[in-house]
């Protein structure tokens, strides 16, 4: 294990643990007099991830396409209430710049299945706002585009699947895996509206042959589902109303692990929702908690495309937290952060107790 001493912090740190002004003296021939501890604190393992530059120019096209055809025409692209405008308005100031380059994306000279796998969502947003090229604009009229007929190919957008790269996920899971029971089964249970990250979990997992797990999917919309991926994956599933507040299902008890993927922000009381979910958790149990938490603005307009807006004036644009308002969260649930990892671009990602 490596260990690094820095003199000019007076630190002394090694994986989680960090030891604040360590200090040290020649042995006393005499007994030793028993050492008295301060204090111990937990120090959760954070990183910021440094994108790659062309992650980082895909994201300021995305940003810079939405401010060209939202910055005039926001308000009247919300159809519900006029106070929906306003996160709209306070997301885009935060928008610096207005220049964008969507045609090389819509080039008919690259594959279509490479855009549709690597930029699907700047396409998906050229389709449904129109294009700077003359192409119509949205207005929240009969021709809005419908989300859910873009989820397959948004799976594999590189922005919006950034957060479950195989280096970012993996640690996440080896945490939950080294610090359970490995003689009993593995219970995992991850709630969902329709959309699941399984496909990336459990390959993972079952990287570890010795290991035992059963996967459940819990929420709405299961119908979804590929009843015959489920199978391979030997996953089951079952209803849940969790929006409405409903107690979850008797099955979802004792579990050694809980995923929320980009859930929380649907739900209108993230406080008592959490208090949910840690009652299906045994002592000691994880949640996995990822949401969008950076360029606000881009998750904003994929909910008013869907029709899912949900107006919060406690959260920071929306329905969406900042990643400092986050943490607040987190801690007024008494959940521990174990883990924080986040991409600078779009999404943060927590790991609990």
């Amino acid at each position: 294990m490596k260990v690094t001493i820095d003199r000019l912090q007076d630190t002394c740190y090694a994986r989680g643990v960090t030891i604040v002004a360590p200090s040290a003296e020649a042995a006393s021939r005499q007994k030793p007099a028993v050492p008295t501890l301060e204090y111990v604190k937990f120090v959760p393992y954070i990183q910021m991830q440094i994108p790659d530059d062309p992650l980082t120019q895909y994201t300021n096209d995305i940003l810079g396409f939405i401010k060209q055809n939202l910055n005039e025409h926001s308000k009247c692209w919300i159809k519900a209430e006029e106070q929906n405008a306003v996160p709209f308005q306070k997301a885009l100031e935060k928008i610096s710049w207005a220049t964008s380059n969507v045609s090389k994306y819509l080039d008919s000279t690259v594959p279509t299945a490479v855009i549709q796998n690597n930029h699907s969502l700047i396409c998906f947003l050229a389709e449904a706002l129109g294009d700077q090229n003359g192409g119509r604009s949205f207005s929240g009229n009969s021709e809005q585009k419908n989300l859910g007929d873009y989820t397959d190919r948004l799976n594999h957008d590189l922005l919006l699947t950034n957060y479950l790269q195989t280096e970012i996920l993996r640690p996440c899971l080896d945490v939950v895996v080294e610090n359970t029971d490995r003689k009993a089964t593995l219970k995992i249970g991850e709630v969902t509206r329709g959309s699941s990250i399984y496909s990336k979990v459990i390959p993972l997992l079952s990287s570890d042959p010795t290991l035992q797990f059963e996967y459940t999917l819990a929420g709405y919309n299961l119908d979804k589902f590929d009843a015959g991926e489920l199978e391979q994956y030997n996953i089951s599933s079952m209803p849940w109303d969790f929006l409405k507040d409903s107690s979850p299902p008797n099955q979802l008890q004792s579990l050694d692990f809980t995923i929320l993927d980009s859930i929380l922000h649907h739900h209108p009381n993230i406080p008592k929702l959490l208090a949910q979910i840690q009652t299906m958790l045994k002592p000691g149990g994880f949640v996995y908690i990822h949401e969008w938490t950076t360029n606000l603005i881009i998750p904003l307009v994929m909910e008013v495309i869907s029709d899912n807006l949900l107006s919060n004036n406690e959260r920071t644009f929306g329905p969406f937290c900042s990643e400092d308002k986050w943490l607040d969260v987190i801690a007024s649930a008494n959940l521990e952060i174990i883990q924080k990892k986040s991409d600078g671009l779009l999404s943060s990602t927590f790991l609990c107790r």
